[in-house]
Order: C-alpha cells, then structure tokens, then sequence
C-alpha cells in the first residue's frame, strides 16, 4: 500500500512538471511568434527604405515623403537622424539587427525543441508510473 502512495505521489508531481512544461512551451512559441513578426517588419523596413531611396531621386516631393519614413525607421532602430551619406551605416545597423533577430529565432527554436523532448521524456515516465499503479491495484 505505501508503495501505491509514493506511485501516487510521483504522478501528481509528474503531472504538475508537464503542466508547468506546457506553459512553457506555450510561451516560447508566443515568443518565436513574436521574434518572427519583428523580422517581417524588419523586412518590410529594409524594403521601404531602399523604395524611399529611390523616390528621393525622383521628386522633391516625394523626398519630404521619403525623410518622414526615414525618421520612423531610424525611431524603430533607435538610431539618431542620419544624414543620407551615411546610408551604409544605417544598411549595416539593419542587416545586423536582421541577423541578430534570426539568431535569436533560431536559438528559441532549439529551446523549443529541448522543451519538446523533455516533455516527452515526462511524459513516457508518466505512463509508466500509471501502469505501475493499475498493475498493483490488480
């Protein structure tokens, strides 16, 4: 009977692991959700950016168009109001956040994963310690 208790015991503390396991693994993937929705905006940044940069040749008008976009993307890389000769700074500031942003992703993938398994490690303990019980109240 004692036996039973502590198979009882483990279960329960099996079950709260995977309970806390699951939220977890539901917040990472808010997470990497996140992660990627920032690297499409990014994207779309990049892509404004260098439209803009071609509709400041074209038009005087389009360029105070153009300055107003710059600002909000520089405001989102929390950059100071670059001059347009230093674009290849700004192109460098943004394609390094692009690569740092899907590092990032990656890395939370593997967490992810690592999450995964040691859930599924819980798991297959949990179904042992279940059939264990029902084979000794047999």
């Amino acid at each position: 009977m004692s036996s039973l208790l502590v198979i009882n015991r483990q279960i329960s503390a099996i079950e709260e692991t995977l309970y806390r396991l699951e939220l977890q693994l539901k917040a990472k993937r808010n997470d990497i959700e996140y992660l990627a929705l920032g690297l499409t905006h990014l994207y779309d940044y990049m892509e404004e950016y260098t439209q803009n940069k071609s509709y400041q040749s074209t038009s005087k008008q389009q360029s105070s168009i153009c300055k107003e976009k710059q600002a909000e993307i520089f405001k989102f890389l929390q950059l100071e109001e670059l001059p347009a000769t230093h674009s290849p700074i700004y192109n460098d500031k943004l394609v390094k956040t692009i690569r740092e942003l899907k590092e990032r992703i990656r890395e939370e993938k593997q967490n992810l994963v690592r999450l995964k398994k040691h859930i599924v490690t819980h798991e297959n303990e949990l179904h042992y310690l279940k059939f264990e019980r029902k084979r000794k109240l047999s």
